[in-house]
């Protein structure tokens, strides 16, 4: 070992470690004010090249500040080794982390050396290699880059708000992204960094780790069991989504390789169509049957007119609504509009076979109820019930805040008088289905029930008696399914 001034021009770089900006800021203060000969550069004579094994901050501010000459201390010997035990003095500006060893380790196995090689390199055993091996073979090099910009010391500390954390191998191997591809722990960090600010304890990523984990098992099922020629784009978007259960997932996968198609009859009786269904074959109902108040339009239409004495009525839906509970499945839900007039007549009888949520569901709509205005408040609503199956809670409402009160106007050049509007029947579908499955409406009417199911890529079943109808929903349909 040889003490020599020597002219910092001749000096050649090896960067074992990154080069820290906030080390750099720091260096310049104090090495501007005169350089301190109690801290010679460490430097390894190479085939007649004198390569900086320790100092590599040094030599950038040296550099920068036009400084030429410095004390060195020249040794010979592994460069590698030397650079690893100057770097892991307690001394030292800015201590090797996760990213820096992953890069040693990386440039020695890329020159062709065994882990038990590279151990003996850096000082360490063959097993400790190992672990960070694993991390450059299993953690995506877009991830570590990521991680590696919040990583503590890496930041400079000029009143930047970048979240920090202490990454380490150990972090990497429990935290549960070796279980997940790329694309997920990408996602994984994002949520880390981004979303969470680089604050959650591990036991919290392991859980979000997890989380994904079952989404990517969803999407392997969806490659490997979704018959070949089936569009996959949609339904793999709200997989990703998180907006199914596997269970729910996989019944949805049959359906569309059963090749499940969509049902809308005219000029049949509902009860008699329900009766026809299979046990447990449906997701949502949403239906707007006959309210029981002799139903008479307010303004004279030419569009058919329908049954609607009471009596007939009730006794008839009674019917309906046990057939409804036999072919839904046992998460089902259910919305079933109603005249306020008999709303609790209809409450009534839904408890019977559901869940009923107390409230009802107030549709506002954009024009007034006939009425004598001059002696009594025009109404300006409709009443929807909303239902449930036993095991509904376990079909959720994908909106993250559901209000009871819905605003949407009421169809222009409506060819039913009691005609809904798709926009409304979109927001209920899309509330509580996923795509691919199934919506039923045995009270079809024009059909808007079934049009805004296929615009939101769900199947559909519906029956109404006036056959007139079905010409008008066949163009409107058309529209959306070509």
């Amino acid at each position: 070992m040889e003490y020599r001034v020597m002219k910092v021009a001749e000096l050649q770089p090896f960067l074992i470690r990154d080069i820290r900006a906030n080390v750099v800021s720091k260096l310049t203060e104090r090495i501007g004010e005169g350089y301190n000969p109690a801290r010679p550069l460490t430097v390894v004579e190479h085939n007649g090249n004198y390569i900086v094994a320790d100092g590599n901050h040094r030599l950038k501010v040296l550099l920068e500040l036009g400084i030429e000459e410095v004390p060195c201390l020249i040794r010979t010997g592994d460069l590698y080794r030397f650079a690893v035990e100057c770097n892991a003095d307690e001394d030292t500006y800015a201590p090797m982390d996760l990213f820096d060893w992953l890069d040693v380790i990386g440039r020695l196995r890329g020159e062709g050396l065994t882990q038990a090689e590279i151990g003996e390199r850096i000082g360490w055993t063959r097993e400790q290699v190992k672990h960070y091996i694993a991390v450059l073979n299993t953690i995506g090099t877009e991830v570590l880059n990521l991680a590696r910009g919040h990583q503590e010391g890496r930041v400079p500390e000029n009143g930047t708000t970048v979240p920090t954390t202490t990454f380490t191998e150990g972090w990497f191997r429990n935290s549960g992204f070796y279980d997940l591809q790329p694309e997920y722990q990408l996602r994984l960090m994002t949520w880390f960094v981004d979303d969470q600010k680089c604050k959650p304890a591990l036991k919290m990523v392991q859980k979000q780790a997890e989380y994904l984990k079952g989404i990517q098992e969803q999407v392997a099922l969806v490659e490997k069991e979704l018959a070949a020629g089936l569009d996959k784009t949609e339904l793999l978007a709200a997989v990703n989504r998180g907006e199914y259960t596997t269970r729910r997932l996989q019944e949805v996968i049959n359906r569309l390789n059963e090749g499940a198609k969509n049902k809308a009859l005219f000029g049949v009786d509902a009860l008699e169509e329900l009766r026809k269904l299979p046990d447990n074959s449906v997701d949502v109902v949403i239906t707007d049957p006959p309210y029981g108040i002799d139903f008479v339009p307010t303004r004279k239409t030419q569009n058919p007119s329908f049954q609607d004495e009471p009596e007939i009525v009730f006794e008839y839906l009674e019917e309906v609504f046990a057939e409804l509970k036999r072919v839904c499945k046992a998460n089902a839900h259910i919305y079933v509009f109603s005249g306020y007039t008999n709303a609790f007549v209809f409450r009534e009888m839904l408890a019977k076979y559901f869940w009923v949520q107390e409230n009802w569901l107030t549709w506002v709509k954009n024009n007034h109820t006939m009425c004598d205005f001059k002696k009594e408040y025009a109404s300006k609503y409709e009443v929807i019930w909303f239902c449930k199956m036993p095991h509904g809670d376990e079909r959720h409402l994908n909106n993250p805040c559901s209000p009871d009160v819905l605003e949407y106007a009421i169809p222009q050049n409506k060819y039913h008088d009691c005609q809904k509007p798709i926009e409304l029947l979109q927001y209920l579908i899309e509330n509580s289905s996923g795509k691919g499955e199934v919506i039923l409406d045995p009270f079809a009417g024009s059909g808007s029930t079934l049009i805004a199911a296929a615009k939101c890529g769900r199947y559909y079943i519906g029956f109404e008696l006036e056959k007139s109808y079905e010409p008008p929903f066949k163009r409107f349909l058309g529209d959306v399914v070509p």
